[in-house]
């Protein structure tokens, strides 16, 4: 039993319209600046958590987020850079296609949010797609590879701006294979396999990162 451990319902945030699905969180505490609603002088404010979520709101699937700030105990949603309005939720990018399975990561500086999207253009199937975030708002999602099939459920862990982890599954026929890859430095590595017996039913992946009796990554599955 743990006494300073406690479970909250809340509702985080909505879009202007929709259906809210599949969302994940995670805490950033990271230092920057905003202005509120009434253009008052910069104030330094801590970010403590970004939420992810698919939304359904205009006929396509798009990625949604929200930020958390402990001190303030409230939601925000970036309207330009370094401008935060209180509740509410803004749309990572308006992509072609659906956007679905979306997970994030960060470290003290930034976080990067990755999906699966169906709809670029040069795409073989659904494809795995990343953006970064930092206090001038979301990058240009980009999509990491496009390999023969459905790219799906991609899970990320950033240890910093510059290492980050992305696994996921990749659906081709009956065929369900675990793809890895590493950011370093700005640039993605070719995705590798990572080989697993009876993989024809693989599904929801999750990454960690552990420190105990050495430095590794961890990684759960169904």
């Amino acid at each position: 039993k743990n006494n300073n451990f406690k479970i909250y319902f809340i509702n985080i945030a909505h879009y202007e319209s929709g259906v809210g699905f599949c969302g994940h969180i995670h805490n950033s505490r990271r230092r920057s600046f905003y202005k509120d609603r009434n253009n008052n002088n910069n104030v330094s404010d801590q970010y403590d958590a970004i939420a992810v979520w698919q939304n359904n709101g205009e006929g396509n699937w798009d990625i949604a987020y929200s930020i958390y700030k402990q001190n303030k105990n409230k939601w925000f949603h970036q309207a330009d850079k370094d401008i935060y309005y209180e509740g509410g939720a803004n749309l990572i990018a308006k992509l072609p296609g659906d956007d679905n399975d979306p997970d994030i990561s960060s470290s003290r500086s930034e976080a990067m949010a990755v999906w699966s999207n169906t709809g670029l253009k040069g795409n073989k199937g659904a494809d795995i797609v990343a953006s970064k975030w930092d206090s001038n708002g979301w990058s240009k999602p980009a999509r990491l590879f496009a390999i023969a099939g459905d790219d799906v459920d991609p899970t990320i862990y950033m240890q910093d701006a510059n290492h980050v982890l992305v696994v996921w599954v990749n659906r081709n026929g009956n065929e369900r294979t675990l793809y890895y890859s590493e950011y370093t430095n700005g640039f993605w590595a070719d995705p590798v396999k990572i080989p697993f017996s009876g993989a024809d039913r693989i599904a929801s992946p999750e990454l960690g990162y552990i420190t105990v009796e050495g430095s590794r990554y961890l990684l759960v599955f169904t």
